[in-house]
C-alpha cells in the first residue's frame, strides 16, 4: 500500500505507523520497516548529549576580543547539526525537502552574528585526542541559497524554561532567523533501515563575533538555543 508523507501530516502518520509496527513485530520479530522521521536540529551534535569531537566538555570556549573597534576581534563558528531520516523506503514515500528555516537565540551581550557559512572544519576523536581532519568540508547545505536576519527576542531562555518571564536577563536575548532553499533536496544523514543508526552532521555554521568581556557586566557563560516551534520545512 502506497503511503505518501508530507511534512504537514507526518506527526500523525508516524504515530499511527509506529503503533502498527509494534503489533507486526509481536508476530514476526524479523520484520523491520523504516518510517520517515522529521529532520532534527541540534547545537550539540549528539543524541541526548554532545559530539565530543566538537565539544570536549559540552561547551564552546573562546578568547575575548581585545578591541572590536580596531578590528582585533575573536570569532567563533557555531555548527548547527541535523539528523535527517526523512527518506522513502518500501511503501513509504517522503516528499523531498527543498527549503527550511529556524531561529537561533543568543545573548547579545556576549556575541554578535556576522554571517552563515556552509563549509567548515571537520573533527574526529574525543578529548584529549581530537583531530582536525579537514578545514573546509562541505556541510549538508553547501550550494544552497541562504539568507539570515537578526532581531531582538525577549523570549530568550524563557521559552525554553531556563529562566522566568520576569528575569531581566531575557532582555539580553536576540535571535538569528536562518532561511535556506535549493533546487537540490536535503540529503539524508545515513543509509540504514533503522533511523537510530542515522547520525547528526553539520547542516551549516553560524559565524559570531565575540563582543563580551568578563568583568564588564556582560555574560561570559551563556546558552544558545534553537526553539523547536521555530523550525519549518518546505514552508
Amino acid at each position: 500500500m502506497y503511503k505518501g508523507y508530507s511534512l504537514k501530516s507526518i506527526r500523525r502518520a508516524v504515530m499511527a505507523v509506529a503503533i502498527a509496527a509494534a503489533c507486526v513485530c509481536a508476530v514476526t520479530a524479523n520484520a523491520q520497516q523504516l518510517v520517515p522521521q522529521i529532520p532534527r536540529l541540534s547545537l550539540t551534535g549528539g543524541e541526548g548529549g554532545y559530539n565530543q569531537s566538537y565539544y570536549p566538555d559540552g561547551r564552546i570556549w573562546t578568547t575575548a576580543s581585545r578591541n572590536i573597534t580596531n578590528g582585533d576581534t575573536s570569532y567563533i563558528l557555531v555548527p548547527v547539526f541535523m539528523k535527517n531520516c526523512w527518506v522513502s523506503r518500501a511503501q513509504y514515500t517522503a516528499r523531498p525537502i527543498y527549503s527550511f528555516n529556524f531561529k537561533l537565540q543568543y545573548d547579545s551581550t556576549a556575541v554578535m552574528p556576522v554571517g552563515v557559512v556552509t563549509r567548515g572544519p571537520a573533527y574526529s576523536g574525543s578529548h584529549p585526542n581530537i583531530r582536525l581532519d579537514e578545514t573546509d568540508r562541505p556541510t549538508l547545505t553547501d550550494g544552497w541559497q541562504i539568507t539570515w536576519d537578526d532581531a531582538r527576542d525577549s523570549t530568550y531562555q524563557v521559552q525554553s524554561g531556563l529562566i522566568s518571564a520576569t528575569n531581566p536577563n531575557r532582555l539580553r536575548g536576540k535571535r538569528v532567523r536562518i532561511a535556506a532553499q535549493s533546487t537540490r533536496p536535503l540529503q539524508p544523514t545515513g543509509t540504514s533501515n533503522d533511523c537510530n543508526q542515522y547520525e547528526f552532521r553539520p547542516l551549516l555554521y553560524v559565524k559570531f563575533a565575540v563582543i563580551g568581556r568578563p568583568g564588564l557586566g556582560v555574560s561570559d557563560v551563556t546558552p544558545m538555543i534553537i526553539t523547536t516551534d521555530s523550525v519549518q520545512y518546505n514552508n
